[in-house]
């Protein structure tokens, strides 16, 4: 079969890379710099940074991003992550994973106002949902990483959050 891999690891660490946007962008980017949680702001919240800021669909993007997520972790139709995991007798993760995901899709759309009104307004609500990112790309950057032997990309393998 023709591939641009050199092996099936070298594949999967692939995919396993993709998985990080929910990290460094939605979790890092999206929630933590208008929560104030990372130096680039300055302030204590920076509700101003928050994506769409003007047609105010922050939430909704937010829960596009865990959807695309759990499309590539389960694989869809096909084989995904969830389904190496309980091959290799850890279907337990690959449980929590997606009651994480339908934990934090579910506050996503439960946030009914502009984004950057709720970093405001009602931050209690948006540092539940930034938690509820968090537990998941906890998963993905340990337990994730150590039993399907995957390395953690440069740009997320210093992050401490």
């Amino acid at each position: 079969v023709d591939s641009p891999y050199a092996s099936e690891q070298e594949a999967l660490n692939a995919v396993y890379d993709a998985l990080f946007y929910l990290e460094t962008v939605t979790k890092d980017r999206k929630l933590g710099v208008p929560l104030g949680y990372h130096p680039d702001c300055g302030e204590d919240l920076c509700a101003d940074e928050v994506e769409n800021l003007v047609s105010g669909v922050g939430a909704e993007s937010i829960a596009a991003n865990l959807q695309g997520f759990e499309l590539l972790f389960t694989g869809g139709e096909g084989i995904g992550f969830d389904d190496l995991l309980t091959e290799l007798g850890h279907g337990d993760l690959a449980d929590q994973v997606i009651a994480d995901l339908q934990t934090a899709h579910e506050l996503a759309i439960a946030i009914d106002a502009p984004l950057d009104e709720m970093v405001s307004d009602n931050t209690a609500q948006v540092e539940e949902l930034y938690a509820a990112v968090k537990s998941i790309t906890d998963v993905l950057k340990g337990d994730l990483a150590t039993i399907l032997a995957l390395t953690i990309p440069a740009e997320a393998a210093g992050d401490n959050d």
